[in-house]
């Protein structure tokens, strides 16, 4: 009987020492788990707000060109042309805000311009440049038509031939662009045209003639206005490029006040409430109803291109070749 009693109480001490020993090991583990998530994260939180964007911010440096740079819907992305690939042709682009990641979208032997990404962020629409010879003894002319890919580049289809510049909607509906060679048929006028975005029910808006040109259209948020440039060439001297709207509903034209000798390439900001543009290599700003005009920041070097951000608190612009984004 004793030594029955012995072996419990021995028993009992070994199953008393393992479950403290194995409390031991749970407080030692939790310890270590503390202090790995009070340093090795906190490294990394600093880390990742050291990537954190600081505006002005410059995305590109070097000796290549770069063109019609657009945001993506998310306002991460940003899609454009440049010269930087091997063939020397412009190509579409896209980089990274955070990263800074560059991947080259379009390979075809031609020069690419006016890359725009639809609302929903999985199309992009570009024009694509290239050279028609009906025979051997025609004359080669060059001739522009638009194109849409998927955002990673694939499944390109030709979409409108005799056209550039194309521009979707604020619903992916319809798509305006200008009739017309690219920036061959100043002559004899550019036009705007409208088309549904299955390639239906094609119309005409703005008929260009006579030196006449109609150029870079896009919609307003609600689709109801087209916002323009209308640009005059008499005698092969450019007078002064002037905004227009054209109101959709009722077809009635919209011009503003000629605050500059040069005034171009407008869009609307996304909540329709202001008008930016660029005049004498600066980005400026005015009012819906052509007031209150005002510059967005005094730039060192001649500002070619640039597109607003889809919250309207970013700008994304082309300047001394070199792509940078700034707040509004």
């Amino acid at each position: 009987m004793a030594y029955e009693i012995l072996l419990i109480d021995i028993s009992d001490n070994m199953s008393t020492k393992i479950k403290v020993g194995f409390m031991i090991l749970i407080c030692i583990l939790l310890v270590i788990s503390f202090f790995y998530l009070l340093f090795y994260q906190g490294e990394n939180n600093i880390e990742l707000d050291q990537k954190e964007v600081v505006y002005p911010l410059r995305l590109t440096e070097d000796n290549y060109s770069y063109y019609h740079p657009y945001f993506s819907p998310d306002n991460n992305k940003i899609i454009f042309i440049s010269n930087e690939s091997d063939d020397g042709f412009f190509q579409v682009w896209v980089i990274d805000i955070i990263t800074k990641d560059k991947e080259q979208l379009t390979f075809e032997p031609y020069n690419h311009y006016f890359p725009r990404y639809n609302s929903e962020g999985d199309k992009i629409i570009y024009t694509r440049n290239y050279y028609y010879q009906e025979n051997e003894s025609s004359i080669r002319r060059k001739m522009s038509a638009i194109w849409i890919m998927n955002s990673n580049g694939a499944n390109k289809q030709l979409y409108i031939e005799n056209a550039f510049c194309g521009s979707f909607n604020h619903d992916d509906t319809k798509v305006v662009f200008q009739k017309g060679r690219f920036y061959s048929d100043y002559l004899s006028g550019l036009g705007i045209e409208i088309i549904n975005a299955d390639g239906t029910n094609r119309s005409m808006k703005l008929n260009g003639s006579g030196g006449i040109a109609y150029i870079y259209p896009s919609f307003n948020k609600d689709g109801t206005n087209i916002i323009y440039t209308e640009h005059w060439l008499l005698g092969g001297i450019a007078p002064p490029y002037e905004i227009r709207i054209l109101n959709l509903n009722n077809n009635s034209i919209i011009a503003f006040p000629q605050y500059y000798y040069n005034s171009y390439k407008p869009v609307f900001s996304p909540d329709n409430n202001h008008i930016y543009y660029i005049a004498n290599g600066n980005i400026w700003k005015m009012n819906i109803n052509g007031t209150n005009n005002s510059l967005v920041y005094d730039n060192e070097e001649e500002v070619f291109d640039f597109n607003i951000s889809s919250d309207g608190e970013k700008i994304v612009y082309i300047e001394g070749n070199d792509i940078w984004i700034r707040e509004t």
